[in-house]
């Protein structure tokens, strides 16, 4: 519902009960004409801070003007409007632009640094891919068997996976592997966990470059 119709919904119920919000206010100008009262009061020695007769007058008059099955419809459409209200004024974030799609899946099987940065930028790539692209799942699918390729492979020589870089993409491909898992290939990768991969591939391209 737009924020115009909820706050035209939230007016209404402001002028049917007009006179019930006048009642309350009436009763807490009596309050405060009455403060006098109340402060005299704190220094008895009943040790009642404001006099009872004030006290159910006042409980009594704003029951009678503020009904509780009035209060909760009116504190839900008030926050309902706040809510819409901030929905409107996020502004959605930019679409991301994935330039080419890649062509060269694929293991080299000779150079352990090259073949990390080819599956960091597949997994990049299909971390960032949004629902409805038509090669969604086929990409997908492709850097599933580049990540388990990846780690089937280099896991087995200890030179290779005790590297920083090994241990980072490691970690990055058990979250991706599970998102594949869990909701298959055809959904995309929801946002928190995308934003999460995209800074550990910046993390691994740094220890690419320093060959750790």
């Amino acid at each position: 519902m737009k924020f115009s119709q909820l706050l035209i919904i939230a007016s209404a119920y402001l002028a049917r009960y007009a006179d019930s919000f006048k009642s309350i206010s009436s009763s807490v100008s009596r309050c405060r004409t009455q403060q006098v009262v109340v402060m005299d009061s704190l220094h008895s020695d009943d040790h009642q801070l404001i006099p009872k007769s004030l006290s159910d007058s006042v409980t009594a008059s704003t029951k009678k003007a503020f009904p509780a099955y009035f209060a909760g419809p009116i504190i839900s459409l008030l926050a309902a409007v706040a809510t819409s209200r901030a929905e409107e004024t996020v502004e959605a974030p930019a679409k991301v632009e994935l330039g080419p799609v890649p062509t060269d899946f694929g293991l080299k099987y000779n150079d352990y640094y090259s073949d990390c940065q080819s599956v960091v930028n597949h997994m990049r790539y299909a971390s960032q891919m949004e629902k409805g692209n038509p090669l969604l799942a086929e990409i997908a699918q492709k850097t599933k068997d580049e990540m388990n390729d990846f780690v089937s492979y280099y896991r087995r020589f200890s030179g290779i996976s005790g590297k920083q870089s090994f241990s980072l993409l490691y970690t990055s491909i058990n979250v991706l592997a599970g998102h594949y898992t869990s909701y298959g290939i055809k959904f995309p990768v929801p946002e928190k966990r995308k934003k999460r991969l995209l800074q550990e591939f910046n993390d691994i391209e740094k220890n690419i470059r320093k060959k750790r």
